[in-house]
């Protein structure tokens, strides 16, 4: 839907889908060691960077983590897999056992450790009301290996509306089978619902999931020739691109599968392309994850047995010949012997990706995923956090991600708000404080040419416009009346930004 109504009941979806933004401000950190420092660290992410709060709070993480902000990037809950926290670091009302009942390998690593996770995230009701779902694979210990495991998929529900939050609903079974993947989500391209993509282990299916306000859809099963089976590696993951155009199948012994995806139906597209590693090694890992580029040109994963993060260009008309190495690990490794190799990666919410370097307290950065080669800076170790981790990174799906513009599935009047991709700069965009009182702030970064602003109070009526030439903006509101209002910004008669604006004790 391309044109973007301006009566407030019209607008309304879209300002709704506008509070989703915030859901990956902050990312839980940490783990057991014997070095004296912080066990857990909140990344808080303030514009275009973050910064590291040490806490008091609960729960190691070991592999992944999961965390959900509010709608001013106020945490609401947390999870390390084995329970659910609420945002003073106390364990929330039925917020125990996750992935339980208890069985001894739960018991050995939950009780007293944490839990391993594969697959680990939270998303929004689509009903709303302040509900989340937390997504959750099960290991079960079957004697041989953790990796020979049994994975369960499974559910809770969590109900946020009296801000300490409880689970009303845990572990509700959403399919038990031997050996599954790493399982993904993607935004419908209705702009409310949730796709959930479970791969088969063993057999050559994908299973897929539709969340939607009645509650979850499925499972739908897909057979596809193409779809690679491993008995021996269960290391996987599925990305999309952020547009969701494309779904990314990273197998850690035998490269990426990269697949047309349709988010009206779920379908998967035949024939991917398949990338192999650049070195396989004599049938180990090469690696741990992979991720794409905020304007969803950029594929990044690891190789080489961990020592090698690879690019791809997703726009290439031979996506195969566009490969480039952008990183060789330098061999450093930390106080205690530990090699600061490429592990996990997550791209945070300035555009940046993350790449954690294995158990140490460091992170690599990219800093312009958008940007190709040696152009996209990687700087390894960039940053060190006051917390050891044990390979610890959350995983989102794009909460920014919306409606399929003018497709036969954009039929709920939600329009897609994130800001457009632009090769040459950050696509992130904010606007702060929020809720504000006497003036807030557009910050455009990599900003060139210039835009209007234009603000529109409930009842859709043009409050102020002002055209843009800078990458930030500060704007004078002491004399609004309080209320919530919608801002935006166009060029080139494309919208590049909108926002949700809360105004308090500003006016009369």
């Amino acid at each position: 839907m391309k044109r973007l109504l301006l009566s407030f009941f019209a607008t309304f979806p879209f300002l709704v889908c506008l509070q989703a933004q915030q859901y990956d401000q902050i990312w839980m950190y940490g783990g057991e060691s014997n070095l004296a420092i912080q066990k857990v660290a909140k990344l808080v992410f303030v514009q275009d960077t973050f910064y590291a709060e040490p806490t008091e709070f609960k729960g190691y993480f070991w592999l992944f983590s999961a965390a959900m902000s509010d709608t001013s990037g106020g945490l609401m809950f947390y999870s390390n897999g084995c329970n659910v926290y609420n945002r003073y670091g106390e364990i929330m009302e039925n917020g125990d056992t996750i992935n339980g009942p208890a069985n001894s390998y739960w018991a050995d690593f939950c009780d007293s450790y944490t839990g391993y996770k594969t697959s680990f995230f939270a998303l929004p009701s689509p009903a709303g009301n302040m509900e989340f779902y937390i997504i959750h694979q099960k290991f079960y210990n079957t004697g041989s290996s953790i990796m020979q495991g049994l994975r369960e998929l499974m559910y809770s529900k969590i109900d946020m509306r009296n801000g300490m939050g409880k689970l009303v609903e845990k572990n509700v079974d959403l399919i038990y089978e031997h050996r599954f993947e790493a399982c993904g989500a993607v935004r419908h391209g209705n702009g409310r619902d949730w796709w959930i993509i479970l791969p088969h282990d063993l057999k050559p299916y994908y299973y897929k999931f539709l969340l939607t306000p009645a509650g979850f859809q499925g499972p739908f099963e897909q057979y596809d020739p193409d779809k690679l089976i491993d008995s021996v590696a269960p290391n996987h993951k599925i990305c999309f691109t952020p547009d969701g155009s494309k779904m990314i199948h990273y197998h850690a012994r035998a490269g990426i599968w990269v697949y047309d995806f349709d988010r009206c139906t779920g379908q998967i597209g035949a024939h991917p392309v398949h990338i192999p590693f650049p070195e396989p090694g004599p049938g180990g890992w090469q690696g741990l994850d992979c991720e794409v580029s905020g304007n969803s040109r950029y594929l990044y994963f690891t190789a080489s047995g961990f020592t090698k993060i690879m690019q791809y260009d997703l726009w290439a008309a031979d996506i195969l010949s566009s490969g480039d190495s952008i990183g060789i690990y330098d061999g450093y490794k930390d106080q205690i012997g530990q090699s600061t190799v490429f592990g996990r990666m997550q791209r945070g919410p300035n555009g940046k990706i993350y790449i954690s370097p294995g158990s140490s307290y460091f992170l690599h950065v990219i800093n312009h995923p958008n940007l190709p080669g040696a152009a996209c800076g990687l700087v390894q170790r960039e940053i060190t956090l006051p917390t050891w981790n044990l390979s610890t990174l959350p995983y989102y799906p794009n909460y920014r991600l919306f409606d399929l513009n003018d497709s036969v599935c954009d039929t709920l009047g939600i329009n897609t708000v994130s800001v457009l991709p632009v090769d040459e700069a950050p696509t992130q965009a904010s606007l702060f404080p929020n809720p504000a009182s006497d003036q807030f702030t557009i910050y455009l970064p990599g900003w060139e040419g210039r835009g209007v602003l234009m603000v529109h109070n409930a009842l859709g009526q043009l409050s102020f416009q002002a055209v843009l030439s800078r990458s930030s903006t500060t704007v004078e509101c002491a004399s609004w009346p309080s209320g919530v209002y919608g801002v935006q910004v166009w060029r080139d008669g494309r919208l590049l930004l909108g926002r949700q604006l809360v105004l308090e004790h500003g006016g009369y």
